[in-house]
């Protein structure tokens, strides 16, 4: 993103790594949780990471989907789904939670 200029040039703390998987350990090593707006691809990509880094220990804190508009409900589908035919265990069910607005709790 840097050699394209879309580095941002007056934030305090600009990390530029090798790769996005070197992105994605980076954020993850460092974040307390993960929120997952509404978004593409990327942000599919980055939530399942966290789920499955979760899943097998490297990163403990909360999960949450911000599921504004129904936005993310073919995703809650598929992995309960997951859960169900017994590709994931029961109690991965709760690595994440699923809040409805911005101001849910």
């Amino acid at each position: 993103m840097v050699d394209v200029e879309w580095a941002h040039g007056d934030l305090d703390d600009l990390r530029v790594v090798d790769s996005m998987h070197d992105q994605k350990h980076l954020i993850l090593a460092e974040s307390g949780a993960v929120v997952a707006l509404p978004g593409g691809c990327g942000t599919l990509e980055e939530l399942l990471e966290a789920v499955t880094w979760k899943q097998l220990g490297p990163f403990s804190g909360p999960i949450v989907i911000l599921n504004q508009d129904g936005f993310y409900d073919p995703l809650v589908t598929m992995l309960k789904r997951s859960i169900s035919e017994r590709f994931m265990r029961p109690e991965h069910g709760d690595i994440w939670r699923v809040a409805s607005s911005p101001d849910r709790r």
